[in-house]
C-alpha cells in the first residue's frame, strides 16, 4: 500500500523540522557552487552521471566562471524528464535489443520471433501472474511477491539494460529469461526474483526516499497528469500498459509537495567544453537526450557506446579512458582508440546454455560437512545410498577373488553367490558413485560460474557437464537392468538369501539418485546435448 509505506516517510521528515523545499536540483547546485568559493577552487572540472549531469548543467548555466570542463554521462536535460517519456524509453531500449538480435543469424536462429515471444510472455503474465513468496531473513515473515508482464519488463529496463549487452552480464540472458517467462518456468522465475531483490538498491539501508521523491516530485513529477500516462501508455500496446514510474507518481501525488520553478525550457547553451558520453541500451537517459544536449553546446565532444547501458564504466575501461583523454586537453577531441575494442552487443544463445534450473539445487540440498548447510533429509538418504553402493562394490570384488581363484567348483560357486547378478550391481553402484564424483567436479571445476548461469543451469562448455549428462543415463540404464535381474533372483530364488538382500540393497540404493537426477534436472543434460 502506497499510503502506509511512504506517508509515515514524510511525515517523520516534517517532524523533525526539515525543510523539504530545499531538496531540489537548483538548491543543490547552489550548495556545490558555495562549496567551490568555500574551497577557494578558482575552476574545477565537472562530472555529473545520471541525475548529476542536471546539476552540472545547471552550475554550467549560472556558474561558468568556476568551471575548466564538463563531463556529462547518461544525461538527463534541464528541459525534459523521464516521467514525459514512460513508457517510450523502456519501448525504446527493448526495441534496440530485438533489433541487435534479429540483425545477429545465430540469435535470430536460437530466438526465432523473440519481440512476438516477449509481448506474449508479458500479455500471459499479465493475465496470470506466479504468485511467490520469499522469506524474510530478519523477521522470519513471508514476503510476497507478484511476477507479472510489469515485473518482467522492469526486470529488464530496470536492471538489465543499465550494464553492457554482451556476456556474461544480465542484458545477456534477457531472451533466455523471455523463453522462460514465455514457458511459465515458475523454477526460472523465481529465481531471477531472488536475484533482484538481493541487490536491489530501492531495499538498501543506504537509500534516502527522503531525498530520492523530495527532488523528483518538486522538480518533475508536477508536470504529469494521470490522462498523460494513460495516454502515453496507449501508445505502446506492446507493453500492455507497463508504465515503469507509476509508483513514483502515486507517491508524489500523495506528497502534495509544491512544485519548484522550471529549470529550463531549452537545452542549456555554453562554450565550456563538455564530453558528453551515452550508452546506446540506456532505458532511462537515451542517446537521444545526449545529441540534443551536446547539439547546444559550442565545444562539445559527443561519445555513444553500442552495447553499453546507462551505467557505462560498470564493466568497461574505455569510458574511464577516454574522460582522462579529455581531461588532459578539454579543448581537444579526446582519443577513442580503445572504443574499437569494445565488444558488440552479444546475448547467450539456447546452445550455450544447458537450462537445467534444478541444478542450482544440488549446491542447497547436499553439503556434507556443513551443519548449517544442506538438508539433513536428503544428506542421510544420498549417504546411506553412497554407503551400500560402496559395500557393494567390495563385496563383489572380494568374492569375484574367491571364485577367480577357486580350483574347483567354480561354477557351483558362481550359483551360489549369484555373481553376475552382483557384478552387475556393482557395475551400477560404481556408476552411481560416479555421478556423485561428477557432480564434485562439475561445482569444483576451476571457471568462472556466475550467479546468472545458475538460474538457468550450466555453460554447455563447462567442464565434466556433457560427461555427467551421459553418465546419469547409462546410471538410469544399469539400475533398471538391475531391477529386472533382482526381482527374477528372488522369484527364482537364485543364490544364497545373502545374496537376494545384497541385491535388493543396492537396487533400492542406485534407484534412490533418480529422484535427485530429476530434482536437478541432470536427465536434461543429454537430451539437450543431442538437441544441439
Amino acid at each position: 500500500d502506497i499510503d502506509q509505506e511512504f506517508t509515515p516517510c514524510l511525515d517523520r521528515i516534517l517532524a523533525q523540522g526539515v525543510d523539504i523545499s530545499q531538496y531540489t536540483t537548483a538548491v543543490i547546485a547552489e550548495d556545490i557552487e558555495a562549496l567551490r568559493l568555500a574551497l577557494n577552487i578558482e575552476q574545477w572540472n565537472l562530472y555529473g552521471t545520471s541525475y548529476s549531469t542536471r546539476l552540472m548543467q545547471v552550475l554550467m548555466a549560472k556558474h561558468p566562471e568556476g568551471i575548466r570542463s564538463v563531463i556529462l554521462q547518461s544525461v538527463n536535460p534541464l528541459h525534459d524528464t523521464r516521467y514525459e517519456h514512460d513508457p517510450e524509453h523502456s519501448a525504446r531500449a527493448l526495441s534496440v535489443m530485438f533489433a541487435d538480435c534479429a540483425a545477429d543469424p545465430a540469435c535470430t536462429a536460437g530466438y526465432p520471433d523473440l519481440e512476438e515471444k516477449f509481448a506474449e510472455a508479458v500479455a500471459l503474465l499479465n493475465e496470470n501472474p506466479v504468485e511467490l513468496e520469499f522469506n524474510n531473513s530478519e523477521t522470519g515473515e513471508q514476503i510476497p511477491y507478484t511476477v507479472d508482464g510489469n515485473t518482467l519488463i522492469n526486470w529488464m529496463v530496470g536492471d538489465a539494460f543499465y550494464g553492457p549487452a554482451y556476456p556474461r552480464y544480465t542484458t545477456a540472458y534477457l531472451p533466455l529469461l523471455i523463453q522462460a517467462a514465455s514457458q511459465r518456468d515458475t523454477i526460472i522465475l523465481r529465481k531471477w526474483a531472488a536475484w533482484n531483490l538481493a541487490k536491489d538498491v530501492f531495499l538498501s539501508d543506504d537509500f534516502s526516499y527522503g531525498v530520492y521523491f523530495g527532488v523528483n516530485c518538486q522538480d518533475d513529477v508536477r508536470q504529469m497528469t494521470d490522462s498523460q500516462y494513460q495516454m502515453q501508455s496507449t501508445a505502446y500496446p506492446e507493453l500492455d500498459g507497463y508504465i515503469r514510474h507509476w509508483e513514483e507518481f502515486e507517491v508524489c501525488q500523495l506528497w502534495g509537495l509544491s512544485p519548484s520553478p522550471l529549470l529550463a525550457q531549452e537545452p542549456v547553451k555554453s562554450d565550456i567544453p563538455t564530453l558528453v558520453l551515452a550508452g546506446r541500451y540506456d532505458p532511462i537517459t537515451p542517446p537521444e537526450w545526449a545529441q540534443e544536449v551536446a547539439g547546444s553546446l559550442t565545444n562539445a565532444f559527443y561519445v555513444e557506446f553500442a552495447s553499453e547501458g546507462h551505467s557505462l564504466d560498470a564493466v568497461s575501461s574505455c569510458p574511464e579512458e577516454i574522460k582522462a583523454n579529455f581531461l588532459r586537453d578539454p579543448w581537444q577531441q579526446p582519443d577513442t582508440a580503445c572504443m574499437a575494442d569494445e565488444p558488440a552487443a552479444q546475448f547467450l544463445l539456447p546452445s550455450e546454455m544447458f537450462v537445467i534450473p534444478g541444478f542450482a539445487q544440488s549446491l542447497e540440498d547436499i553439503e556434507l560437512g556443513d551443519p548449517e548447510r544442506g538438508n539433513p533429509a536428503l544428506e542421510l538418504v544420498a549417504g546411506i545410498a553412497i554407503l551400500i553402493c560402496l559395500l557393494v562394490m567390495l563385496l563383489a570384488l572380494v568374492l569375484g577373488l574367491v571364485v577367480l581363484f577357486s580350483r574347483k567348483d567354480r561354477k557351483e560357486k558362481l550359483e551360489r553367490f549369484n555373481l553376475w547378478a552382483l557384478l552387475l550391481a556393482a557395475l551400477t553402484a560404481a556408476l552411481s558413485v560416479g555421478v556423485v564424483i561428477l557432480m564434485s567436479l562439475v561445482n569444483q571445476a576451476d571457471v568462472t560460474l556466475q550467479k546468472l548461469d545458475l538460474i538457468f543451469g550450466l555453460p554447455a562448455n563447462y567442464p565434466w557437464v556433457q560427461p555427467l549428462g551421459i553418465v546419469v543415463y547409462i546410471q538410469m540404464l544399469a539400475a533398471t537392468l538391475l531391477v529386472i535381474v533382482t526381482v527374477r533372483a528372488w522369484w527364482k530364488k537364485l543364490g544364497s538369501s545373502f545374496t537376494r538382500v545384497a541385491l535388493a540393497l543396492v537396487a533400492l540404493a542406485v534407484i534412490s539418485f533418480w529422484p535427485f537426477s530429476l530434482r536437478w534436472d541432470l536427465t536434461g543434460i543429454l537430451i539437450q546435448m543431442l538437441a544441439h
